[in-house]
């Protein structure tokens, strides 16, 4: 953005919902509610506006977890899933990815497990084949934390052993993670030989 301002673009290519949803992914709302009200003073078509108005509920969701408002988050979120005459698009688990994340920073583990399970269970959507690579693995690592901490040794060990084998290759930066990860399947393991 500062090598290409959003101005000198045609109104139609500029990205400022999806910067808005980086920036707040990245911890930076301020930046983020920065780019919706340049959005809003600066995009006046109406039909335009109309049409982007589920991506910008999507960033105003990320701007409220980035903000540690989990439950607003959730609001956001249903809203930036739905158009007037049914859903936004064919992802149907990129809701249940969002309410996931919401519910859990909420202390929801009902919920969240509930949402994560349902995201597992939905077949991959290739134009959005970057939502595995976003979620899946953190996905799979936190539903092993939650349900280690509910006593369910199984469901746990399977979750752990699909983040290990996806985060096998990881960077180095990341393997203090994985080795996190296998410590837990080892105590896992020890506890259910005792």
């Amino acid at each position: 953005l500062a090598h290409t301002p959003l101005r000198s673009l045609k109104e139609l290519d500029r990205p400022y919902l999806p910067a808005a949803e980086l920036y707040a992914l990245a911890g930076r709302p301020d930046r983020a509610r920065a780019l919706l009200a340049q959005y809003a003073a600066e995009v006046k078509d109406p039909a335009l506006r109309r049409d982007q108005e589920p991506e910008r509920h999507n960033a105003l969701g990320e701007i409220a977890l980035a903000e540690r408002r989990p439950l607003d988050a959730v609001v956001e979120f249903r809203a930036g899933d739905q158009l007037p005459d049914g859903p936004v698009n064919e992802c149907i688990p990129c809701l249940p990815a969002a309410l996931g994340r919401a519910y859990d920073q909420a202390n929801m583990p009902d919920s969240a497990i509930a949402m994560y399970e349902r995201y597992l269970a939905e077949p991959a959507v290739p134009i959005y084949y970057l939502l595995d690579a976003q979620f899946l693995a953190g996905i799979h690592k936190r539903l092993g934390e939650m349900y280690e901490a509910r006593g369910d040794r199984d469901r746990a060990v399977s979750h752990y052993l699909q983040f290990v084998a996806l985060w096998k290759d990881a960077d180095p930066e990341l393997q203090p993670k994985v080795t996190q990860v296998k410590q837990r399947l080892a105590h896992l393991r020890d506890v259910e030989r005792r």
